[in-house]
């Protein structure tokens, strides 16, 4: 009996703790998810409250639209840029401060990490001022070509604008992280490796990045969906122009529901962006090697 009881208190122990996280993760992303799977199958604008039931002609309707499929290849092109330029940027800046004192690595860490607790109406609308007149400022003093073409309205630069804004603001982050691991490195194999005639490349290259494999990967995969879910400085900046041609797959969500009052369409957006995201993180998981390096 005090087995059981004993048993029994465990339990009313665990549950209790982790009811209320298993409470806000059923309301704020389970029952929503399971609701918006329902509103796909409506035409709805989020306000009558009559809704038309027709199936999965949403979906339809959206792999035939040329708009949609512009912002999945906007969506794509901007994650793989996004990836591979924050992961190579907070690696360098990391190196550098994991290799200086400990104070000038705790100030470098706060500053990089500014711009990331930054709110994303200020940002945004500081960006948009130096994109507008700024660039302007900057052909007048070194004469230089690309600087006098307007960022924001140009259809090729446009793009770039968005990439600029969102490296800036995340890199901060991931330099963080980085760091981190790179001092978690015992000293004692780097110096062994020093001792033994290793560059500064190949103890990087050979012990530092094994070592850190697991945070690289994670990196990885948060830059990768970070980069999908590219919202906010559209907002701000371009508003999904020129043409639409900085339209990503969250921004025309947030267009379809919010400014075409069209909420059906825009959960069957939702839903297949979730299940862009849910299949790049399941194959990312399943590279070889991964679980073990985990």
């Amino acid at each position: 009996m005090k087995v059981n009881r004993h048993k029994l208190t465990e339990r009313i122990q665990f549950w209790s703790f982790i009811s209320p996280a298993l409470l806000i993760l059923l309301f704020v992303c389970i029952i929503p998810l399971f609701t918006n799977f329902y509103y796909a199958l409506y035409d709805w604008n989020g306000v009558s409250s009559n809704k038309l039931f027709i199936g999965l002609e949403n979906f339809s309707k959206l792999f035939n639209d040329p708009k949609f499929l512009r912002s999945i290849k906007f969506s794509a092109r901007y994650a793989v840029y996004f990836l591979v330029l924050v992961n190579i940027l907070a690696m360098t800046i990391s190196i550098v401060l994991a290799g200086s004192s400990k104070r000038l690595s705790n100030i470098g860490r706060a500053s990089y990490y500014i711009p990331c607790i930054t709110a994303s109406a200020a940002s945004g609308l500081m960006w948009r001022f130096i994109f507008r007149n700024g660039t302007d400022t900057i052909y007048n003093l070194t004469g230089i070509e690309i600087f006098s073409k307007s960022w924001i309205g140009s259809v090729d630069l446009s793009f770039y604008s968005i990439l600029i804004v969102g490296v800036w603001g995340a890199v901060g982050f991931y330099v963080i992280i980085y760091v981190a691991a790179l001092l978690s490195v015992p000293n004692d194999i780097l110096e062994a490796a020093s001792i033994d005639g290793a560059s500064h490349w190949k103890r990087f290259w050979k012990i530092t990045l094994p070592q850190i494999a697991p945070t690289f990967s994670t990196c990885i995969l948060l830059s990768l969906i970070d980069g999908f879910k590219v919202f906010d400085s559209i907002m701000l900046i371009t508003s999904g122009g020129p043409a639409g041609m900085t339209t990503s797959m969250a921004y025309g969500i947030y267009t379809t529901a919010f400014t075409n009052f069209s909420y059906g369409l825009a959960s069957a957006k939702a839903i297949i962006f979730f299940a862009v995201l849910l299949i790049l993180t399941v194959i990312h998981l399943s590279i070889p090697g991964y679980s073990k390096r985990q």
